[in-house]
């Protein structure tokens, strides 16, 4: 909702929370379970900050979104091999 209304503020500060979650769980609980929220987490900052023209940060996190997808990509490909092409299609762009 606060991207499309342009409140950068208030998208980067609670997509932060969710990351900081994310990677709390991952570290806590069960790295498989939330692999896929940090990714698309990053992947949602990353898409926050390309609005931002900020590329360096658009580029980190993409990567290293990437990263993870592929990862996940071993265990389970027809889960997994959508979120890779969509984050290099991110990295594309």
């Amino acid at each position: 909702m606060y991207r499309n209304l342009n409140a950068y503020g208030k998208v980067k500060k609670y997509y932060l929370e969710a990351l900081e979650i994310y990677q709390r769980l991952l570290v806590l609980d069960n790295p498989q379970r939330y692999e896929p929220d940090v990714a698309m987490t990053q992947n949602n900052l990353g898409a926050m900050y390309y609005n931002l023209n900020a590329y360096g940060r658009t580029e980190a996190l993409y990567l290293e979104a990437l990263e993870i997808r592929k990862r996940l990509v071993l265990d389970n490909p027809q889960r997994y091999e959508p979120d890779v092409a969509m984050t290099q299609n991110n990295l594309g762009t």
